[in-house]
């Protein structure tokens, strides 16, 4: 004969089971989601750190000492072409500087960054991020970024975030 309390097993470890891969599933995406933005937080930062103390330069060397010094590559020891970052600098275009400046802040060199940024959730890698809130606000430079993270997991038909991370440095000799 059958009993009335057979199967309240399976059911409960259905139920459980169901809710604890469901929850596992959001801690990943949160984790996803906390990984992607200290990896673009510290990028930022050290990018603003780097533009900081070579504005200093950029406003100390005349013209002619910028020409000699793209000869010699020799502004920056970072691996960023000074040639490319001054040229940005200089004729205020601070969102290509930035741009420039992140790829090797972030990960050493721009190949290393973007295949990071892939894995992470960004489609096209450092390309996927948008700096075009970058501004000079008088002794400060405000870096903006926004960026689109698609998330491993889809819950509730939500596959992706969009993420606006900013970051604000003072500029020195200015």
């Amino acid at each position: 004969m059958c009993k009335k309390t057979d199967g309240y097993l399976t059911v409960e470890a259905t139920i459980v089971l169901t809710t604890f891969l469901f929850f596992m599933m959001f801690l990943m995406n949160v984790g996803q989601i906390y990984q992607t933005q200290n990896y673009v937080l510290h990028g930022l930062l050290q990018t603003g750190k780097l533009l900081g103390f070579s504005s200093y330069d950029y406003q100390n060397i005349s013209v002619a000492g910028f020409l000699t010094d793209i000869e010699s590559n020799s502004l920056l020891d970072s691996g960023v072409s000074s040639r490319e970052l001054e040229y940005s600098w200089r004729i205020g275009d601070y969102t290509e500087a930035v741009k420039t400046a992140f790829g090797y802040c972030a990960g050493l060199e721009p190949a290393k960054t973007d295949a990071v940024l892939k894995s992470f959730g960004l489609e096209n890698g450092v390309a996927a991020l948008d700096f075009s809130g970058t501004k000079k606000d008088g002794t400060d430079l405000l870096i903006q970024v926004k960026y689109r993270l698609n998330l491993p997991f889809a819950f509730f038909n939500i596959d992706h975030i969009d993420l606006k991370q900013q970051v604000k440095c003072g500029l020195w000799g200015n």
